[in-house]
């Protein structure tokens, strides 16, 4: 009866140990996906960002950041699966923005500004789009 119990306890307590050292993280990770904050990365030229929110909103926060910014859409392509906005600013650099569909709430995205990429003209339209997700007053 005693080993029955041991072989019992010993994988419930190693389990255990195991989610209590790990959980944290996986909490924490989990609550930013929850709040929209997948974090964001600046690769060759382009700041890609993840959102927990759904497609349709990206997109349209997308354009919307485009015209407050003043920043002409010349050409804009949606489906259910990805987007794409390009848009001209006043100086004549493009703006390229990149949206996929990732599921339900979860959609990524691409900035690029020129041809080389800008990462603070970058940086603009996404917070600019963050807002407009409903992401204000949240710092990243």
């Amino acid at each position: 009866m005693k080993n029955k119990l041991k072989n019992i306890l010993r994988p419930l307590s190693i389990l255990y140990m195991l989610i209590s050292i790990s959980g944290c993280a996986v909490l924490w990770f989990g609550a930013g996906i929850g709040l929209g904050i997948g974090g964001y990365k600046y690769l060759n030229g382009r700041l890609e960002v993840t959102y927990a929110a759904p497609f349709i909103r990206v997109f349209d926060a997308s354009k919307s950041s485009l015209k407050e910014l003043q920043i002409n859409i010349i050409k804009e392509y949606r489906d259910l699966i990805d987007g794409e906005i390009i848009g001209k600013k006043a100086d004549g650099k493009q703006v390229e923005i990149k949206i996929k569909n990732k599921g339900p709430n979860l959609t990524w995205l691409s900035i690029r500004v020129g041809i080389l990429g800008d990462r603070d003209e970058s940086m603009i339209i996404k917070k600019k789009i963050d807002a407009y997700v409903g992401l204000q007053g949240r710092n990243f």
